[in-house]
């Protein structure tokens, strides 16, 4: 499979001296200025320790996953920013209830709790 953009990036005078300027040491973390939920998971029994239901908060959460997904064919991470025209990876399994169980969270936890390690 092939991605082919529709923009000639070797002729992206703007992009090669940012990367230019990159390379000669001058970083920027303007990639990491988008708008998405800033979420800070605390373990609800300190005990215990953080446990996967303390991190299912927001569109980071597995609740937050919709059952079918209609746009998001490639490989950004749910709550994201999203680049326009991204390659399609050709996933056809595209279903949560195809993948997802919902004791998996509680069989997880167990198996940490065992130190649980597969063959």
């Amino acid at each position: 499979m092939a991605y082919y953009a529709e923009k000639d990036f070797f002729e992206d005078d703007e992009l090669i001296a940012l990367v230019t300027s990159i390379l000669e040491g001058n970083l920027t973390l303007d990639w990491y200025r988008v708008d998405t939920p800033r979420l800070r998971a605390k373990p609800a029994d300190p005990a215990r320790g953080l446990t996967y239901e303390d991190c299912n908060l927001g569109p980071y959460g597995y609740d937050a996953i919709p059952e079918f997904l209609r746009d998001r064919y490639s490989m950004a991470a749910r709550g994201s920013a999203l680049v326009a025209k991204l390659p399609d990876l050709g996933y056809t399994i595209n279903r949560r209830s195809d993948v997802w169980a919902d004791n998996v969270v509680g069989l997880y936890e167990e198996a940490k709790a065992r130190r649980w390690a597969p063959a």
